[in-house]
């Protein structure tokens, strides 16, 4: 069912005035609903639960950051501030559009902008401008990136968060959901009125159910990772060339470090388990549910990928964590991996 987005358009207003039309036009040309400062007082201390319920109702939250704080509430925080910090506190999806220095400084040599109007080293802006820095942001160096970017963003944002965000839909679109509800009543009043029958064509139709992780069957699937086993050969090579190395080093007189002894260990364990490429995903399922797996770059880590890691990517069963900062690549479950071991769980629970 097709939504409308309400968007809600924060900045400073008169320095920024072309640039918020901007955006108006752009949130209206991909069908979307912006909202914005237009619809209130600027700087008026009594208009905050207004739009504190504005931002609240919007499903999208976008800030134009330009060359001034703003007038100050009085908390001392800039009303373009608390209004970034209120779409934070209420778990918004946010996108920020920073306007260059070079941008700014071009809006006064064409008398767009009073330089009297422009501190862009302003304590508190700079402290504000770093705090978005932390977040994807998109720099502006000319006005007519801004159209393109607020479509790239919410298009980013409607695919990424569609089941978080309520929108907007038709009437006609309501009174045909309407009708949807009330036929699903009927038909879930006439289920319940023949439930043994229903149970006996759920035990006819099990075999037809659906089993498939993806485009592969759950049973094809299977197989393939209770097939899937390291190459003891490979994990011995491994071993002895650490076995030796550490020897080496014991012999120069470095000694042999803790971490090849570590690893050793760990490959030792890896060999005398010869663990299955389903048993050791059912090992570490918690895991990949939680912190997720990091990848690292160790003798053991990179055999444990190269068996294990590669064949649960190559069936789909896991995925890299997105927007992840950390040092280290870090996997976990896709839907695939989760309905996978939903339906490994109801199969030893059937047996």
């Amino acid at each position: 069912m097709e939504k409308k987005y309400q968007v809600f358009i924060s900045s400073t207003y008169t320095d920024l005035i072309e640039e918020r039309q901007k955006a108006v036009e752009a949130i209206l040309s991909a069908g979307h609903i912006p909202a914005g400062m237009e619809l209130f007082h600027a700087g008026d201390e009594t208009q905050k639960e207004l739009i504190s319920e504005w931002i609240e109702d919007s499903d999208i939250y976008v800030l134009i950051l330009g060359g001034r704080y703003g007038s100050l509430d009085s908390d001392g925080i800039g009303y373009t501030h608390w209004e970034y910090e209120k779409a934070k506190e209420l778990g918004k999806p946010i996108f920020s559009l920073i306007l260059t220095e070079d941008y700014l400084n071009k809006k006064v040599e064409d008398k767009k902008l009073k330089a009297t109007d422009l501190s862009y080293k302003d304590d508190k802006l700079v402290a504000f401008r770093d705090e978005v820095m932390f977040k994807i942001v998109s720099n502006i160096d000319n006005i007519n990136q801004i159209e393109a970017e607020v479509i790239k963003s919410i298009n980013r944002i409607v695919k990424k968060r569609e089941n978080d965000l309520e929108g907007w839909i038709k009437g006609s679109s309501l009174n045909e959901l309407e009708a949807l509800r009330e036929e699903n009543k009927e038909l879930y009043s006439e289920l319940r009125s023949r439930q043994s029958e229903v149970i006996d064509l759920h035990k006819e139709a099990k075999d037809v159910r659906d089993d498939f992780i993806g485009t592969l069957s759950f049973k094809y699937v299977k197989e393939q990772l209770s097939q899937t086993f390291l190459d003891i050969n490979d994990v011995e090579d491994t071993i002895q060339y650490l076995e030796k190395k550490a020897e080496e080093d014991e012999q120069s007189g470095w000694g042999s470090s803790n971490s090849s002894k570590v690893e050793i260990t760990k490959l030792k364990k890896l060999k005398s388990e010869n663990k299955s490429a389903l048993e050791k995903l059912m090992e570490i399922k918690d895991t990949l549910n939680m912190e997720g797996l990091y990848v690292r770059n160790r003798p053991s880590i990179i055999l444990f990928n190269k068996y294990y890691l590669s064949k649960w990517i190559e069936l789909s069963l896991i995925e890299p964590k997105q927007g992840d900062t950390e040092r280290y690549e870090r996997y976990i479950w896709n839907d695939n991996g989760k309905k996978f071991i939903n339906m490994i769980n109801m199969e030893n629970l059937n047996k």
